[in-house]
């Protein structure tokens, strides 16, 4: 029996491939336009620049432990 989080998960996984699919075309929408890695780097820009707010969101919401922040440095 498939329950809502299972619903939840495959919307989410349709969604990222989605976002994925999109990523792709725009890198290869904008990397017609621009010379060599240019245009990849204008993507990742676009991409990076739509995720920030998310990213702030769930930090917001989620604050890191010293003890993640510790990790994270450490790596």
């Amino acid at each position: 029996m498939l329950q809502l989080t299972d619903y939840l998960g495959m919307g989410l996984a349709l969604l990222a491939a989605v976002c994925w699919g999109c990523y792709i075309l725009l890198n290869r929408a904008v990397g017609r336009g621009l010379p060599g890695l240019e245009g990849s780097a204008a993507a990742s820009a676009v991409s990076g620049a739509l995720y920030l707010p998310v990213g702030a969101l769930v930090l917001w919401q989620h604050p890191p432990t010293p003890a993640a922040l510790a990790c994270a440095l450490a790596r």
